[in-house]
This record gives C-alpha cells, sequence and structure tokens, in this order.
C-alpha cells in the first residue's frame, strides 16, 4: 500500500519592506544623509524606529525633523574652546613625538629594516666562512672538531654583538 506524501509546509517569504527600511545602520546612515553617531545615539536612547536589527527610514525622518535644532550661545563658545584645546595639545604630543625621534627614543621603521639587512648580511658572512673552514676540519677528532665549532660560535657572537652596539650608539 503506497502512503500519501505529506505535503510541505509553505515557505515563509519575508515582506518587500521596499526603501523604507534598512538592514544596517551604515545603509540606514547612507540613505538618510546622516552621521552614524547621531543613530547611533538614537538608537541607545530607546527609539522604536530600531526593531529586529532594522531601521525604519520613516520613522528616523519623523525623529529627526522633531529635534531641536542646536542653540547658538554659550555651548558654541564651549565647543570652540574645547576644540581650540584638543589642537593645542595634539600639537604638544606632535612636537614631543618629533623630538623624541630626535632624541633617537624612537627610531623610523626603514632604518630599523635596513639594519635587521645588515645584521642578516653579517650572520651570512660568518656562516660562508664555516662552511669554507670545514673541509680543512677532515681528519680532526671529535674534541678537536668540538673546540674548532665553540670557537666560531664564540667569535660569531662577539661579530655579531660588535655588528649590532655599532648600530644603536
Amino acid at each position: 500500500m503506497k502512503t500519501k506524501p505529506t505535503p510541505k509546509p509553505p515557505i515563509k517569504r519575508r515582506k518587500k519592506t521596499g526603501l523604507e527600511t534598512a538592514d544596517t545602520l551604515p545603509a540606514a546612515a547612507s540613505r538618510l544623509g546622516v552621521d552614524l553617531s547621531l543613530l547611533r545615539s538614537l538608537r541607545s536612547s530607546g527609539s522604536l524606529a530600531f526593531k529586529n536589527g532594522r531601521v525604519d527610514l520613516a520613522m528616523i525622518r519623523a525623529e529627526l525633523a522633531s529635534m531641536p535644532e542646536p542653540a547658538a550661545g554659550a555651548s558654541d563658545l564651549e565647543d570652540k574652546q574645547t576644540l581650540e584645546r584638543r589642537k593645542l595639545k595634539a600639537q604638544y604630543q606632535r612636537e614631543e613625538f618629533r623630538l623624541a625621534v630626535a632624541r633617537r627614543e624612537y627610531l623610523p621603521a626603514a632604518e630599523v629594516a635596513a639594519d635587521m639587512v645588515r645584521i642578516a648580511n653579517a650572520t651570512r658572512a660568518e656562516c660562508l666562512r664555516l662552511l669554507a673552514d670545514a673541509p680543512t676540519w677532515e681528519g680532526l677528532t671529535a674534541s678537536q672538531i668540538s673546540q674548532k665549532a665553540t670557537e666560531w660560535m664564540t667569535s660569531v657572537c662577539v661579530n655579531l654583538s660588535d655588528s649590532t652596539s655599532r648600530l644603536y650608539r
């Protein structure tokens, strides 16, 4: 006996929302032509225009239209003074950094990279010197080879130490 296949449940389709909703805050800010921080402040203040991760653009437009214009006066003067203080502080910090670089407390990245290339070349030269000396070690005892390897390592460390100390005096 054949059984009838069970009918599939109907597919729920999203309502077409048109242009009056946006999926993200940046998209809403772009479409409304407002700053993203304004939308964030509206959302954090409890605006009803933000539902299920979507932004109701019509409701936001209404809220923005009902917002009072910022009053000119003492607050503008205070904002200008704050801005001036921030500019002065930034100039001071920029000058302090410039002086620290001049005192070589900070090194430019290009200079450090060049120094690392010099150290790598010195290391390579020492390794090539070992390869050149290695054939002369044929026939030596294990203790003699160990002594030569120790001497080579000591000279490598001394030479590299001298190279790096010359770089950062």
